[in-house]
């Protein structure tokens, strides 16, 4: 994941594994996690390249590639939320909250009688797993138990 804050006027192409990114804006943030691509547009516009497609953002709006399904959103955020210190989600499987959070905790994440591919939107921080494990865990009625570098969620 890279943010990027630009000199006004700058166009160029970033190339991922399996993506282009045609940057024509000042601000923006590209994440590529592999089943998991996101580019944010905050000023400017910015075109994503996939499929034999462009799409085209203008400033407060994504492109998400999660597991093979685009979609374009809004987004409110001025800045990445990583630069703040948080992660958040709208609308993405819970699997992908996961491994965000394994990520940034160092963790091994275990999850016990629930669907990995639940929906979900909400947010944690990156300065306090209980914190964390609490914003995500209660949402769904979940409980949790930590265990050296492992963190079992259960149903």
């Amino acid at each position: 994941e890279v943010y990027f804050d630009l000199q006004s006027g700058s166009t160029f192409t970033v190339k991922t594994s399996s993506r282009n990114v045609i940057v024509r804006c000042r601000r923006f943030n590209l994440k590529d996690r592999g089943d998991w691509f996101e580019v944010s547009c905050f000023e400017g516009e910015v075109a994503v390249s996939y499929d034999s497609q462009e799409y085209t953002l203008q400033a407060g709006r994504s492109f998400n590639l999660i597991s093979g399904v685009i979609s374009l959103t809004d987004t409110e955020e001025l800045v990445p939320s990583w630069i703040e210190h948080k992660s958040v989600f709208r609308s993405v499987p819970y699997s992908q909250v996961l491994d965000e959070l394994g990520r940034q905790y160092d963790l091994e994440i275990q999850l016990e009688g629930m669907d990995k591919n639940l929906i979900f939107t909400g947010s944690f921080t990156h300065d306090d797993l209980e914190t964390a494990l609490k914003a995500i865990s209660i949402p769904l009625s979940l409980t949790y138990e930590v265990s050296e570098r492992v963190v079992t969620l259960k149903k």
